[in-house]
């Protein structure tokens, strides 16, 4: 079922990992390298398909493992090339020594991760400890809603790893995103490219043979490791001012295709969405799928006589501390939902939004844990919203 509407985008019904390899297609990488898992694979599958049809022109190389999968798409960013990869779960973890490299080394690639659980015990389905185990690595990382915003996202992962010279993860829930199928507005090349450059400085040059990445002392290294800190600490004006172009761009293009009013959409920060009162007596925080189906609690009038609101993250790392802040102070009671356990220390969404909290926050915030190794019912989370709500 496709419509063609413009130059600019175009209307589809499409699966998750096939609107993903489309946008990803159009943001024209010159390089991808990726090891087939469990549910990213479909990804990759379509990306080969688009080039064997024609539709798209990239190298692929498909390795022995995950690691070396990252490994090929780092020195393609080292050369000066566009890259990308896919991944999930063990794969991710099976590519832990490389994805803490490309942030040291200042290379921009970009990659899915389809989040996936990880074993013991063994289970394919979604939660979010995957991409949780290497939030600390240097990457950007982006969290999507829905097929819509992966699109989104993908385009703009590709903006924001070139502009700040760093990795950049697109989390996408796996199946409940990744096999799911849904109209979307998809982004032409042409319309991608008034944003992308896909200009890349390279680090390597064969007539300049140099090295890069070498063995540091420690002086060096603590300067560089805490320079690395710095850098990525104070890229939110790049990122907003990268945000606020391709919301100017894309948004007018999206809601007039869709026929819908943004202004009736919630409030659009940098790195959060808002939707709910001006004023909740309970504000519900989350990132990922579940912010659809809380929003379906809150439209049905199950918890709306409590002035309900629903934050949800979309750029986590860096961590947009401020920005929620800005939300907390306006709620009386905050609920943090994590899709991750943080064994042995608090959940990691939650523990991030303790850690910006001012001295002297007197405000009480619960977290609450659902959904690991695969979804949750409707009623659970509407069952465990009253819950908490009674406990704070």
């Amino acid at each position: 079922m496709t419509k063609n509407i413009s130059n600019n985008a175009q209307k589809l019904f499409l699966k998750g990992s096939e609107a993903i390899a489309r946008t990803v297609a159009n943001c024209q990488p010159g390089v991808i390298s990726a090891y087939p898992i469990t549910p990213q694979t479909g990804i990759i599958e379509e990306l080969v398909r688009l080039k064997n049809n024609q539709q798209a022109n990239f190298s692929f190389i498909q390795t022995e493992s995950e690691h070396s999968a990252l490994s090929v798409v780092l020195g393609a960013a080292a050369m000066g090339v566009p890259a990308y990869t896919a991944t999930s779960s063990q794969g991710l973890l099976h590519m832990a020594e490389v994805i803490y490299n490309l942030p040291g080394l200042r290379l921009p690639v970009v990659m899915t991760c389809a989040n996936r659980s990880i074993s013991a015990p063994i289970n394919i389905w979604n939660d979010h400890q995957d991409a949780m185990a290497v939030r600390d690595a240097g990457w950007i990382m982006l969290w999507a809603e829905n097929i819509q915003e992966a699109i989104e996202q993908h385009w703009l992962a590709f903006i924001l790893s070139q502009k700040l010279r760093l990795p950049v993860m697109v989390n996408v829930d796996g199946f409940r995103l990744t096999h799911a199928s849904e109209p979307v507005i998809l982004p032409q090349a042409k319309l991608i490219h008034k944003l992308l450059t896909n200009k890349i400085k390279p680090v390597l040059d064969i007539n300049q043979p140099q090295t890069t990445g070498w063995f540091a002392l420690p002086e060096v290294y603590h300067r560089q490791r805490l320079s690395l800190r710095k850098f990525i600490a104070a890229s939110w004006p790049i990122i907003s001012q990268t945000t606020n172009n391709f919301n100017a761009l894309w948004e007018p293009i999206k809601h007039a295709l869709e026929n819908t009013n943004p202004a009736t959409a919630g409030y659009q920060g940098t790195a959060t969405h808002y939707y709910g009162p001006e004023k909740p007596d309970t504000l519900i925080m989350a990132m990922g799928s579940i912010v659809g189906e809380l929003r379906d609690i809150v439209q049905q009038h199950k918890i709306a006589s409590q002035k309900t609101g629903i934050l949800k993250v979309q750029i986590y790392r860096p961590f947009p501390g401020d920005e929620i802040l800005s939300y907390l102070n306006k709620a009386s009671k905050i609920i943090v939902i994590d899709r991750a356990p943080g064994l042995g220390a608090q959940p990691p969404l939650f523990s991030d939004i303790k850690s910006c909290l001012p001295a002297g926050y007197n405000k009480k915030i619960v977290s609450t844990i659902i959904g690991l190794g695969g979804d949750i019912k409707l009623k659970e989370i509407n069952k465990i919203t009253k819950t908490m709500n009674k406990k704070i």
